[in-house]
């Protein structure tokens, strides 16, 4: 905007003209030298879309004032940004160009640039109706060396705006929020463009640290937490490789590692940082730091002396190795609340900040409807908003299930089955609103929101069926056949089972029953088969039929025992004979016994071989198959014993097999512990095991064959981790191979057995 004004008078000569913005003033116009007569024009620039008040006055040399002149009011459009038709611009920023946006405190930091460049950095923003993105604010800077740099280093062409060192924002300090992109435009010395390189600035939030739990006097096992948002612009969860969150002490270093930061997620490995499982929306997270003396719990929350460490999350970028983008978000430690407040650079920077947004958006207007068996098309009316709507929130039930961006509907997928109240609301990108509380706190998420849109009600129903019963087993005696089976599961609940003789239903069973017997039958061979329904009268497929034989005298003779009985694990290296076996399961598999009527099932039994002696408990019963397997899948690691027996419909069972070991086993190696081999010196050394754990057995295989086992080894504590040591073998100190010493190969499985039976174990490389 260009006030002009006709000069004013003075008996010496006016010096200088104050310009007043809404009776506010934003700037002094004189000479260079301060020489009468002073400029009598005015740019005002990047001033926000609005009506504004201008006045002017005059002074001399010695600070004398004139009255105010005639008042001018203007109304002003947004400004959108503009470039000549054909220029690229780099979205990320192409090396060397760095682009680090901060938008708790209004900053701009770049780097990469020429010393003969001049670069203005532009802020821009979308607004509604408008055919592009408003220029918000922009300062022209001359880049400069890194103050820190060595004598000799490189030129970093560091261009920094509000910022002390650095340039400040035209006219207006642009209040940085979610969703404004942040443009360098570098100009050659002939007022060309070099280059044009932007970066949009990412909806990330630290909140303060807490407490989770004081350290132990003498011990270091103090934690904190801290809570977050890392958002998508359209609503999904920012990929955790993106981003960081940093723990920054005021100027000291931490115990921990003797650092001034401590950092979790991205490169940093100082703390744990995942998304909050109880989150629906998926983008709420949690760092925790973890294995902390009391003082750095008191250097991260500001207590006994100690003034607090800034919270910070930091988006690195769409790739994350390249440093090209970042927003950094910062959560000022601060025991009163005042946190990190944003606006012109104190002392250093005038500009005004642009006005605070607190307007909502409008509310939106909602409808759903039903788009597929379990899935509802939701649609609202665009809600308005003074700048732009960044998004929208779907609440099912009065909890907020998705975020979405700036769209006008969405099918929710897998809704349960029964009645559901929706809503949704929107937000707008503006700073967070805890800003313009008295103390400025700046835990909230980005954006004004609207009131919530109309109740939106829909019955969901019920089209999922029940899973199919497994293990039907049949049992004869005279005129009668009793089954049994194991439960179905249902999204809602199975209300029944219905029993099948020769594919002719002739019974229901109310659940959770899941047995039934059949009365008054002739002698004969009879098939049966049963389905599971829910009170939608959905009904799940039927399992293979069993049979059973109906005699007129009790069937006395039981089965033949079962041979050839092989418990199987998984080389998951050498590839799965069959694919559904995982690392921790077992398959068993048998010769087929035989019975004078017929088979009917198998009794699966498993102990625990630790400690010796233990008793076998039966896992299930299952029904005769042609090729009979079981798959078991043991709740956790160890060294099992395996046996079976054959039954037949009268309940005559055989004795049991004899017994096959397996080992459930962790690959790889979980908790503390580690597996190191060594094949060059066919030597094998690990961490973390507790002294408890020992003896522990090392033995390697190879094409599923044991090729050579250890002496049994006990755990040689490690003073810098009291309580865990190490297991080697072929070292000195260690235990030795036992009667032949392998030779190390790649591919070789080294298994390393605790005393509890519980095996872990890699693959040599």
């Amino acid at each position: 905007m260009t006030l002009n004004w006709t000069a004013a008078t003075d008996n010496v000569g006016v010096t200088s003209y104050g310009i007043y913005r809404d009776g506010l003033p934003i700037f002094n116009v004189e000479n260079p030298d301060g020489s009468a007569p002073a400029p009598t024009s005015y740019i005002d620039a990047n001033v926000p879309p609005g009506t504004y008040t201008y006045t002017v006055d005059a002074a001399d040399a010695i600070g004398n004032r004139s009255g105010l002149s005639n008042t001018a009011t203007i109304t002003t459009a947004p400004n959108l940004a503009a470039l000549p038709a054909g220029t690229v611009v780099n979205e990320p920023p192409v090396a060397p160009v760095q682009i680090i946006s901060f938008p708790s405190r209004d900053f701009v930091s770049s780097s990469g640039f020429l010393a003969t460049d001049t670069v203005q950095v532009q802020v821009l923003r979308r607004v509604d109706g408008q055919p592009g993105p408003a220029l918000i604010s922009t300062s022209t800077v001359i880049p400069l060396q890194d103050p820190r740099a060595a004598p000799n280093a490189p030129f970093a062409g560091i261009v920094e705006v509000n910022h002390p060192g650095g340039g400040c924002w035209d006219g207006v300090t642009p209040d940085i929020r979610v969703g404004d992109i942040i443009r360098t435009v570098a100009y050659n010395p002939d007022g060309t463009i070099r280059t044009v390189d932007q970066t949009t600035t990412a909806n990330v939030i630290a909140e303060r640290p807490l407490l989770v739990k004081n350290a132990t006097p003498g011990l270091a096992d103090g934690v904190v937490a801290v809570h977050g948002v890392a958002m998508y612009a359209d609503g999904t969860p920012i990929d955790l490789a993106q981003f960081e969150n940093r723990l920054i002490a005021n100027r000291d270093l931490f115990v921990f590692n003797g650092r001034r930061v401590l950092r979790a997620g991205g490169a940093g490995n100082d703390g744990a940082i995942s998304y909050d499982t109880t989150d629906p929306t998926g983008v709420r997270w949690t760092a925790t730091y973890t294995g902390l003396v009391q003082e750095d719990v008191d250097r991260v929350l500001g207590l006994n002396g100690f003034s607090g460490a800034q919270s910070r999350a930091l988006w690195l970028g769409v790739v994350p190795l390249a440093g090209l983008e970042l927003t950094i978000y910062e959560n000022d430690a601060d025991p009163l609340g005042s946190g990190t407040v944003n606006g012109p650079a104190a002392a250093v920077c005038f500009a005004p900040s642009e006005p605070f947004d607190t307007s909502p958006p409008g509310t939106p207007s909602l409808a759903v409807s039903q788009a597929g068996p379990n899935s509802v098309q939701l649609s609202w009316g665009g809600a308005a908003d003074n700048v732009a709507i960044y998004g929208y929130a779907i609440y099912q039930d009065g909890i907020r299930i998705r975020n979405l961006g700036a769209v006008t509907s969405f099918v929710l997928n897998n809704v349960p089955a029964g009645n559901h109240s929706y809503t949704v609301d929107a937000a707008d990108a503006a700073s967070p609103s805890a800003q313009l509380s008295p103390t400025f706190k700046y835990n909230s998420p980005w954006g004004n929101r609207s009131a919530m849109s109309n109740i939106a009600t829909l019955g969901q129903p019920d089209v999922v069926a029940p899973s199919v019963p497994t293990n039907l087993v049949a049992t004869s005696g005279p005129s009668k056949v009793a089954l049994t089976w194991t439960a179905s599961t249902d999204n809602i609940g199975v209300t029944s089972y219905g029993v099948y003789r020769g594919g002719v239903k002739v019974a229901d069973v109310a659940a959770p029953s899941t047995t039934y017997t059949d009365l008054n039958l002739a002698v004969g061979t009879y098939t049966y088969t049963v389905d599971a329904a829910d009170a939608a009268g959905n009904r799940s497929a039927q399992p293979a039929a069993v049979t059973a034989n109906v005699t007129a005298l009790a069937d006395a003779i039981a089965p033949t025992v079962p041979t050839n009985l092989v418990a199987d694990t998984r080389d998951i290296y050498a590839g799965a004979t069959a694919p559904a076996i995982g690392p921790h399961d077992v398959k068993l598999s048998w010769t087929r016994s035989t019975d004078n009527v017929g088979v009917t099932g198998y009794g699966i039994y498993r102990r625990n071989t630790v400690p010796v002696g233990g008793t076998f408990g039966k896992v299930a019963d299952i029904p005769a198959s042609a090729t009979p397997t079981y798959l078991d899948t043991p709740a956790s690691i160890g060294t099992y014993e395996y046996s079976i027996d054959a039954f037949d419909s009268a309940a005559n069972r055989s004795a049991r097999s004899a017994s096959k070991r397996a080992v459930s086993v962790n690959d790889p190696p979980t908790g503390t512990h580690s597996i190191l081999p060594f094949p060059q010196r066919d030597f094998v050394s690990s961490t973390g095991y507790a002294l408890s754990e020992g003896p522990v057995t090392v033995t390697v295989i190879r094409g599923g064959r044991t090729v050579a086992t250890s002496t049994a080894i006990s755990p040689v504590e490690d003073p810098a981790t009291p309580g865990l040591g190490a297991v080697e073998v072929n070292h000195p100190g260690g235990g030795c191979w036992s009667n032949v010493t392998p030779n190390l190969l790649p591919g070789d499985i080294v298994r390393y057995t605790n005393a509890a039976g519980l095996a872990e174990q890699t693959r040599t490389r």
